[in-house]
């Protein structure tokens, strides 16, 4: 599946982060002037692999929280899994949130997703009492959020994909951009494999070495990816969480990447390689995730300052050469 090139809204002068410019340069996009104009730096790696450009969403349009759905329709609202209609489809596993948004909950207080100045915000935030009464299962979820996925309208298997987003920082949160398999099977459970190009965990956690010694885990401005794949009874997991990639600033815009090939899976955080695995057969097409999501796994919600967001500026998908 895929968008043919008159779908694709145009790149802006916003898209000069270096990577995106240079993708954009190669591929005829950016007018010559512009292209000759900028330093382009040399990423040999993507340089020699990208193809053509299959799909790239500004968010140049503004959308309240109620007209989202609407003004942007290949983004869903919620996930793949439960009833589309109702809440099941919108609370993930392990999280304490609700992915809301104002059309599906036609509440005032719902703050998104919404667009605003050309960027997508994704808000966490603690839910109203009218909220909380109506969507938080029961008492156990008290906090809203939000999730965009193109599981309906576009999906691709190899490439290079890219994300520009200012991440929260705040305790608690969640923010990340993935791809899931469109096919669903028993096998798969709808899930694998998920290739998640970064998670940000926003606070600290402490867990138990040996099941005695408290251990403090801090990965605040250290964006990690991991690769879940194989079956549901017999799921394998990849990560560089046991080396992760230095230190980010959370108060600016960075680019994520992934270079997908049949034989290999490249990481990327601002042009710069943060880790490659060998591919382990993960052939078929898969759809864009960007999630902002709260649990107790990413620090205490308690320490943060609600409403928090993550902001994003454009994601791109290219395919390989």
């Amino acid at each position: 599946m895929g968008f043919m090139s008159d779908q694709i809204r145009g790149p802006r002068a916003r898209l000069c982060a270096p990577l995106a410019l240079t993708l954009v340069c190669l591929l005829g996009f950016g007018g010559a002037e512009r292209c000759a104009a900028e330093n382009v730096p040399a990423v040999s790696a993507v340089r020699t692999l990208v193809g053509k450009l299959t799909f790239h969403e500004e968010f140049l349009d503004a959308a309240g929280p109620g007209a989202f759905p609407d003004l942007y329709p290949r983004w869903k609202t919620n996930y793949y899994f439960g009833n589309q209609s109702d809440i099941t489809s919108r609370g993930y596993v392990g999280t304490i949130s609700i992915m809301l948004d104002g059309k599906f909950a036609p509440q005032p207080t719902v703050l998104g997703p919404m667009t605003k100045d050309g960027h997508l915000n994704i808000f966490a935030y603690r839910m109203a009492p009218a909220e909380f009464e109506k969507y938080g299962k029961g008492g156990t979820h008290p906090y809203a959020a939000g999730v965009v996925t193109t599981e309906k309208s576009f999906a691709q298997a190899f490439g290079y994909f890219e994300v520009s987003a200012k991440l929260p920082d705040c305790s608690g949160t969640r923010p990340a951009f993935w791809l899931l398999p469109v096919a669903k099977t028993p096998e798969n459970g709808g899930r694998l494999a998920e290739i998640d190009v970064f998670e940000h965990y926003g606070g600290p956690i402490t867990v138990l070495s040996g099941g005695t010694r408290p251990v403090v885990i801090d990965r605040v401005g250290k964006p990690v990816s991991t690769l879940h794949y194989g079956t549901v009874t017999d799921e394998k997991r990849l990560s560089n969480a046991q080396k992760l990639p230095p230190r980010i600033d959370l108060s600016r815009f960075h680019t994520f990447g992934l270079l997908w090939t049949p034989t290999s899976m490249s990481f990327y955080i601002d042009q710069a390689e943060t880790w490659t695995i060998a591919n382990p057969g993960v052939v078929d097409p898969h759809y864009l995730v960007l999630s902002l999501d709260v649990l107790n796994g990413a620090g205490d919600p308690a320490n943060c300052r609600f409403p928090s967001a993550m902001i994003v500026d454009y994601v791109s998908a290219w395919t390989l050469r």
